[in-house]
């Protein structure tokens, strides 16, 4: 059974209020999006997602709710459209989503079609899918995975400033969002980014990422 499915209805109510008591002078002051807020208030799986992603400490889940919003504010999550992005950023489908063999969303990076100062938002762009996947998640309740294909990828396409930001995005931003990081064909370049990167994850997290190759993955998608 996943851990989201463990959260009992007292946690959610627990972790409801104590957020809305600690942080109350911020939301007066509007320092959070009204629709998140709204979302807190009446959406009880989007709360069982932050307990689950806080290992059920429900203060640890109450403030990482807290720095998740102030995030999404400041980021203006919520005004990112796929307009905002110019045809060709798209159409290179660095980043996408597809589905499993078994209708599970798949969050997809080709990394060797990143290029490090390439004049194209990245940043937005990951975020812009990565919100698109919560509000999958929300609706569905299935648990995303995120594959990182390697194939034909070298030193150059290592950035190690975006990867530091996708990890935090997932660590912090986007609660319980993915289930596995499957890193397919990575190469010396792959794991000495990886080898950097580990000491900024959580426990947790580190143990949700895997290695395979492309003859392992194939069970899982077409890539």
């Amino acid at each position: 059974m996943a851990l989201v499915e463990t959260v009992t209805s007292e946690q959610v109510q627990k972790t409801r209020d104590l957020f809305f008591k600690d942080y109350k002078e911020e939301i007066s002051n509007d320092q959070f999006n009204h629709e998140d807020i709204e979302a807190i208030k009446s959406n009880d799986y989007l709360v069982k997602l932050y307990i689950s992603h806080c290992n059920l400490q429900v203060e640890r889940s109450a403030f990482i709710m807290h720095e998740s919003l102030i995030w999404r504010k400041s980021f203006k999550v919520l005004d990112i459209k796929e307009d905002d992005f110019p045809a060709k950023l798209i159409a290179k489908d660095k980043i996408c989503i597809l589905q499993s063999k078994d209708n599970i969303p798949i969050f997809i990076v080709r990394v060797k079609l990143h290029f490090k100062g390439d004049g194209y938002d990245w940043k937005s762009y990951l975020v812009y899918i990565l919100e698109k996947m919560h509000n999958m998640r929300l609706e569905s309740h299935l648990h995303p995975l995120a594959i990182i294909d390697h194939s034909g990828a070298g030193y150059s396409n290592v950035d190690i400033e975006f990867a530091k930001f996708a990890t935090l995005c997932l660590q912090r931003y986007f609660p319980d969002l993915v289930g596995s990081v499957i890193n397919v064909n990575a190469g010396w370049a792959m794991r000495t980014a990886y080898n950097i990167l580990k000491p900024f994850m959580h426990e947790r997290a580190r143990e949700r990422v895997k290695f395979m190759s492309t003859a392992d993955v194939q069970s899982i998608v077409e890539l």
